[in-house]
């Protein structure tokens, strides 16, 4: 367990659960998250999946406390071992004084938002996709969130609750900061093992069932057609469990389309500078998407976007101002858009420039530090009970 954050006994720890055992946008973001809480002053532990090992180096390279936290699924028909988990979430939560638990999403809320209320924590949760058909079950386990933060309006709109429980603000997901180094376009490619001269699209999604990957496989063969030195490069974390199944069906498909040749699988990066500067555009494929926090990192490297016109996205690509939005489940429409970046420099280089402001007035730093620390504010944590 990390021990190296500064502890300040005039304040309340924040606990932030995490809820899936890989690294994607939901993690990172809660990354950029907790470290301006304790820019703010406040103490935190960040609680991940029991053996998402992955998970906690992430945060204890960070200097963040870290514990593992057990998840069962709560059952009418057997209580007992969601009870047990629960209590066992309450008890940590105790020991360290915690008042308020910040749940990454809504799934995470589903399973210690129970244990947060038996130690008598608030319970605050992001929303980060839109859950327009949650079950009455799920509905219910929802009744321990006393204050939902929403990362975009579609978001907001679309959560399947009473009007009266949406009354929580659209606090905007922040673009990661920009590394000191510069990576070269010619070093970045060798780190990669990719062709100097080929066309390069960036996927850096999680490889599960949201981001879509078969229409962007089948895109990708349209692509080859047109222009046989594309490229592929996918940051996602590979060795994530919960979706192992449907990262072996992405590769079988990848396999049966003959593009095993185009696609290259380096892993979840820790350094996103080098994927940057080896792409030419960024493409995101999903068919269910809160906002895509990549898309604002794509923005902050001056990268080009694709991305399906689907739920949040549209808050982040307008298109044909801010990047170029395509039909969700539709490989030609995403391969002609794609095909658009790649080979018009001019309308790449417009797009570039509109999607800069656009971050600057929409998606920047002092917005999420200000809107942050007055939502913090209002659970008055600066004193403990």
């Amino acid at each position: 367990m990390a021990s190296a954050q500064q502890v300040r006994p005039e304040t309340a720890i924040i606990a932030h659960i995490l809820p899936f055992p890989g690294i994607g946008g939901t993690e990172l973001q809660t990354l950029r998250l907790v470290e301006t809480a304790r820019s703010l002053g406040y103490n935190n532990v960040v609680y991940y999946p029991d053996q998402a090992l992955i998970v906690r180096d992430l945060f204890e390279d960070h200097h963040f406390e870290t514990e593992a936290y057990p998840q069962i699924q709560p059952s009418l028909h057997a209580p007992m071992p969601f009870l047990k988990a629960s209590r066992e979430i309450a008890r940590s939560l105790r020991r360290r004084r915690v008042r308020l638990i910040h749940c990454a999403d809504i799934l995470a809320a589903h399973f210690a938002g129970i244990g947060a209320r038996m130690a008598g924590a608030r319970v605050v949760s992001h929303v980060r996709n839109p859950y327009p058909d949650l079950s009455r079950r799920e509905r219910a386990v929802l009744l321990n969130v006393h204050q939902f933060v929403f990362i975009s309006k579609a978001v907001r709109e679309a959560l399947c609750l009473p009007s009266r429980r949406k009354n929580g603000p659209v606090i905007y997901d922040v673009p990661g900061a920009m590394v000191a180094a510069v990576r070269s376009r010619a070093e970045s490619r060798r780190f990669f093992g990719l062709p100097d001269a080929a066309p390069v699209v960036g996927v850096a999604a999680r490889l599960s069932p949201q981001k879509d990957y078969p229409t962007l496989i089948r895109a990708a063969k349209i692509l080859a057609e047109a222009l046989p030195d594309v490229r592929f490069l996918v940051a996602a974390d590979t060795s994530d469990q919960l979706n192992r199944e449907y990262i072996q069906q992405s590769q079988s498909l990848i396999e049966e389309t003959g593009m095993r040749a185009h696609f290259h699988f380096p892993g979840f990066q820790k350094d996103m500078s080098w994927f940057f500067a080896a792409i030419d555009c960024l493409a995101l494929s999903s068919n269910v998407e809160g906002l895509g926090s990549v898309l604002l990192d794509g923005i902050r490297h001056g990268t080009p976007l694709v991305g399906t016109d689907v739920d949040g996205i549209p808050e982040v690509i307008l298109d044909e101002q801010t990047g170029l939005l395509s039909r969700p489940h539709s490989p030609d429409h995403l391969a002609a858009q794609i095909r658009r970046l790649l080979t018009d420099p001019t309308l790449a280089t417009r797009l570039r420039s509109a999607a800069s402001a656009h971050l600057e007035n929409t998606f920047g730093e002092e917005r999420f530090v200000r809107q942050i620390r007055d939502f913090y504010s209002s659970f008055n944590l600066r004193t403990q009970p």
